[in-house]
């Protein structure tokens, strides 16, 4: 998979869905799971803020 796509998280397909992710020191966190129709750069761009909170308030639950 061209991880570009998904910088700066990473990305799996499955099926046909993409599985977004972050890993984060108590494994990974599943960010979103989108169908692979959907624009998933323009997507991930959009959602990036709300990604890295998400991501962030994890990492604190250390």
């Amino acid at each position: 998979m061209r991880q570009y796509r998904s910088a700066p998280f990473l990305m799996v397909p499955a099926r046909q869905h993409f599985v977004i992710y972050d890993l984060v020191p108590q494994g990974i966190a599943v960010l979103t799971v989108q169908h692979q129709v959907r624009g998933i750069e323009s997507l991930i761009a959009d959602l990036t803020p709300a990604f890295h909170a998400e991501v962030e308030r994890l990492k604190r639950k250390t």
